[in-house]
């Protein structure tokens, strides 16, 4: 039943920031879209939904958040890994705490 609810919560974890990020590119011209997607460029080091072409190709300039190194770095990616690796640590936690309450 954890594992189900892990492997769920990890799926969650994936979809909603995804969504979020190729909403936030796809709106970049709006205030709040660019003030996130500004952050979680920075933050996370990555840019774009893909790369930097979600931008070239829509003929928009790249945002200043996207660095250069981080061009061919797409957030969805970026950060849904770095999300997944959490839910790697709450797994493991949760396991082992189970463990500890059962040989009690």
């Amino acid at each position: 039943c954890i594992i189900l609810c892990l492997v769920m919560f990890d799926q969650v974890l994936v979809d909603l920031p995804k969504e979020a990020i190729e909403k936030g590119v796809d709106n970049y011209d709006n205030a709040e879209a660019t003030a996130f997607i500004d952050t979680i460029q920075s933050f996370f080091g990555c840019c774009g939904k893909t790369s930097s072409a979600d931008y070239t190709l829509k003929l928009k300039p790249i945002p200043e958040s996207c660095k250069m190194e981080n061009y061919l770095k797409g957030c969805s990616k970026v950060v849904t890994d770095k999300l997944s690796e959490y839910v790697i640590v709450v797994a493991g936690v949760a396991l082992g705490a189970g463990a500890i309450m059962v040989s009690c």
